[in-house]
């Protein structure tokens, strides 16, 4: 039962129960059910109301299920409080990891005239993945980032990054790692064919 039913049958309740009407222990399947089709749009307001009302005047809805629909009601705000509450640790603990970039500002107009420019910026979403290999390439054709030794798979710019490499780049522009760590993930981008030597 949603909170839309919840708090509507128990404002039908408060206001027009009579205090003389008999208890009752639990909600009947069938009341649910109305409230059930009410929730789905298949029955309109009026006639929810009306067999609400209805409810009240054979006396099978009692101030009883008002107080068990208010224990309902707060035991679904506490699980709502808590689940927020362990939202907020998870995105700290992100944070925390490098995931959330949080030590870098953002700017209008980001730097992709350095390495380290261009992986602040990436790391802030300010630049697509494409857009980080092509800043990443021209500054290895102008000869700013030093060749790479070894072999390379097919050259292909155009595959996926591993997550982790963005990462890498958001802990090197918060000093998490040092420059030798990021170079390890420029040589993987190489090997794997997604960044290339120059061809000068």
């Amino acid at each position: 039962m949603n909170f839309k039913i919840i708090l509507s049958i128990l404002l039908i309740c408060t206001v027009v129960i009579p205090s003389a009407f008999a208890q009752e222990d639990t909600i009947p399947d069938w009341v649910k059910g109305i409230a059930g089709w009410w929730s789905e749009d298949k029955i309109s307001e009026s006639e929810f109301i009306n067999a609400m009302e209805f409810l009240i005047s054979q006396k099978i809805i009692t101030p009883s299920i008002v107080t068990e629909l208010q224990n309902q009601v707060n035991e679904l705000q506490g699980k709502l409080d808590s689940a927020q509450k362990r939202i907020s640790s998870l995105e700290q603990q992100l944070s925390e990891f490098g995931t959330i970039p949080s030590d870098v500002s953002d700017v209008s107009e980001p730097d992709l005239s350095t390495e380290k420019g261009i992986a602040a910026a990436w790391s802030k979403d300010q630049i697509t993945d494409t857009e980080y290999i092509t800043s990443m390439q021209k500054l290895i054709d102008e000869g700013k980032i030093a060749p790479f030794d070894g072999t390379q798979d097919e050259y292909n710019p155009n595959q996926p990054i591993p997550v982790w490499i963005k990462n890498n780049a958001n802990w090197w522009v918060n000093g998490g790692v040092d420059d030798d760590g990021y170079r390890e993930s420029i040589i993987y981008l190489y090997k794997n064919g997604i960044l290339r030597n120059s061809l000068n």
